[in-house]
């Protein structure tokens, strides 16, 4: 997985994450259309078997690239939450 910003100016991102299908990019999707400061958040590819995901992210004011790393550590966050009471509950 390699992730190339396209675009970076402070209230947008652009990126493409290579190596990739669209299951990591609608996960980050879904969770920065819960902030606030979201304006705009989608991604696309353009062939699902050879294309690789392209983010924008565009803020009302903040900056793009520092919520989405924040909004990447939350959900990572989760994920190890999920991970330990799994280990827990066998």
């Amino acid at each position: 997985m390699e992730v190339k910003i396209l675009n970076y100016e402070k209230s947008t991102l652009e990126f493409e994450i290579i190596g990739i299908d669209s299951t990591i990019p609608e996960l980050i999707t879904d969770r920065l259309s819960e902030n606030d400061s979201i304006e705009i958040v989608s991604y696309k590819i353009d062939h699902p078997l050879t294309g690789n995901p392209r983010m924008i992210v565009k803020t009302k004011s903040e900056d793009a690239l520092e919520l989405t790393i924040k909004t990447i550590d939350e959900i990572m966050k989760d994920i190890a939450t999920l991970k330990k009471e799994f280990k827990q509950s066998n």
